[in-house]
């Protein structure tokens, strides 16, 4: 195979290995859907007008054993103001993630996503990955991983997207 042909090959792989529609920020946030339900329904539809982190974890995430705790912080900080966290979990077992949650307990809605539904449609690179998301429902900011500043970035991020006006 000449080298041209291999070059062309190698990138068409990566354009179908690679989606070429990944969420950016300033695009609307897609559904989330809670499989757990009778009729699954997007619930993000129940917080609209609010400034939302959509958090993607599991049990066997190390970064998610500072990330959980570290958004409850937030959410009890700013959740009168309008601040709010969904989490999708991505454990296979139920088990895994009550355990998780036993050891790290957190007040905001957790959605449990065994087949990772959810996962799939916002395209989740690693985890934890998350998506904080303004009041007229946009992404503002992507975050990948969890580090030891992280916090205090998304503090500074929420106070400023809590005080922009409400659509």
């Amino acid at each position: 195979m000449s080298k041209r042909l291999r070059l062309v090959t190698a990138l068409l792989m990566a354009c179908l290995c690679c989606p070429l529609w990944a969420l950016e920020p300033g695009q609307v946030a897609p559904p989330i859907i809670d499989p757990s339900g009778d009729m699954p329904q997007d619930i993000l539809l129940g917080y609209r007008g609010k400034v939302l982190y959509i958090d993607f974890w599991a049990s066997w995430c190390g970064p998610c054993r500072k990330s959980l705790p570290a958004l409850n912080e937030l959410y009890r900080e700013f959740g009168e103001q309008g601040f709010e966290v969904v989490a999708v979990n991505l454990d296979e077992s139920a088990a895994d993630m009550q355990r998780f949650l036993e050891k790290y307990p957190v007040d905001y809605r957790i959605v449990a996503d065994p087949a990772g539904v959810n996962a799939k449609t916002y395209q989740i690179p690693g985890l934890p990955t998350a998506f904080l998301v303004d009041r007229s429902g946009e992404i503002h900011r992507i975050h990948i991983g969890f580090r030891k500043n992280d916090k205090a970035r998304i503090q500074a991020e929420l106070e400023q997207l809590l005080k922009e006006p409400k659509p």
